[in-house]
């Protein structure tokens, strides 16, 4: 095996696997991220067994990683199919939000078909493992794939995608370099690879990758044993991590203004769902509307991403509140009472109506809310609630909108 075979063996697994674990960790409820993430993991431990077969310490242990190779290449394509199709209803709002999205998903199925083409090759050629030349070819496919899907999502969510993405992909590249190339001095001076070292430098590529795409939640484990007497920095340094990945994932582009109603609908209903996270708050864009710039000036407050998500927190609560029927009491079941409810007592109060850890504690609430868990829970379907959710998402999109234009 040649040096420059093994750095280019080396060089896609580690891009599959942090592209993966990336796409996964940038948000972690998304389907559409798991399948496309699940897909370039399945293919990386694909170039990792191909890398380890020529070595194998024994025949069976090489039949089994030929074996491993091509179920694991059978699995990113299954993955990759079902990304396809949960990305494939969104089509046609995709393409009228935003051109860019538009030719991301173009880039998406020409990444697919690319690696279509790859896999017909592989079977066609009748070779046990993938050679060079189409592990290259699958893995630029997926690639391409992987990085259309991030376009996608970052902006369904109004961020911005190059500078998070370049951001993981450059600490990534050098911390794996870093570790990694202590494992190929090793393999240069005691004469070559080995099966032993080869396992160590993959282990090692992908702990280095691990650790960087994980850092903010590592930091904050590793932070409750260091600072476990200290709650105040722990909170300060959670705060300090929030708004440094706020302020890669904020697109400054955006004209909320003058955008598609639907599309400021959608900003504004996610908002709502993340008043209890101001980590994931600070990076939606509303963030930056002339009403959140106006008020922080009034009240003489420094200019920060989370002092921005703060005050929206704020004003998205007057909103809510505008919905709130006036002179029938504190509250009420009728369907005046729906849209207030509908989002007041789960994102302003912070209440899980379906959940059954909430009526547990229900006794120590407030007696109204304590009512209002129990009207929700016999009186309001979960669909019925999401549905009526939606629909006050967009009368607080209209208050957002015409009190900005005031400003």
């Amino acid at each position: 095996m040649t040096t420059a075979y093994l750095v280019y063996m080396i060089l896609i697994f580690g891009l599959l696997f942090w592209l993966g674990c990336y796409l996964i960790v940038r948000n972690s409820r998304s389907w559409l991220l798991w399948l496309t993430g699940l897909a370039l993991l399945s293919l990386a431990g694909a170039a990792a067994l191909s890398l380890l077969n020529p070595f194998a310490l024994t025949a069976r242990l090489a039949r089994q990683l030929i074996r491993g190779t091509q179920f694991l290449i059978l699995l990113s394509a299954l993955w990759g199919v079902a990304a396809m199709i949960a990305l494939a209803p969104g089509y046609k709002m995709w393409a009228r939000r935003l051109q860019t999205q538009k030719r991301a998903l173009i880039l998406a199925w020409a990444g697919l078909v690319s690696f279509a083409v790859g896999c017909s090759w592989l079977v066609l050629s009748d070779v046990p493992v993938p050679t060079l030349a189409q592990l290259g070819l699958m893995g630029s496919a997926f690639m391409l794939l992987g990085t259309a899907v991030a376009i996608i999502i970052a902006a369904d969510q109004g961020e911005a995608w190059l500078p998070h993405l370049f951001r993981s992909f450059d600490y990534s590249f050098f911390t794996a370099l870093l570790f990694g190339g202590q494992v190929g001095l090793i393999m240069v001076t005691m004469g070559g690879p080995t099966f032993p070292l080869l396992l160590l430098l993959v282990g090692t590529v992908a702990t280095a990758v691990l650790v960087q795409v994980l850092a903010d939640p590592v930091q904050t484990a590793l932070d409750q044993v260091a600072f476990f007497g200290a709650p105040i920095m722990r909170h300060r340094r959670s705060d300090l991590r929030a708004e440094s990945t706020a302020i890669q994932l904020i697109d400054d582009s955006l004209d909320l203004l003058r955008m598609d109603e639907e599309e400021f609908v959608s900003y504004t209903r996610r908002a709502l769902s993340h008043m209890g996270d101001l980590p994931k708050l600070a990076a939606n864009p509303l963030t930056h509307l002339p009403l959140v710039q106006e008020r922080l000036g009034a009240n003489g407050r420094a200019d920060s991403t989370l002092l921005r998500a703060s005050e929206l927190k704020l004003i998205l609560t007057e909103s809510i509140e505008r919905l709130k029927p006036t002179h029938d009491g504190d509250f009420g079941t009728t369907d005046a009472w729906r849209f207030y409810n509908a989002l007041y007592f789960p994102y302003v109060k912070g209440v899980r109506p379906y959940s059954r850890r909430s009526f547990q504690n229900a006794n120590g609430d407030e007696p109204i809310t304590r009512e209002a868990l129990e009207w929700f829970r016999t009186q309001v379907p979960e669909r019925t609630l999401y549905n009526w959710q939606n629909a006050a998402a967009q009368l607080v999109a209209r208050d957002l909108r015409e009190r900005s234009r005031r400003v």
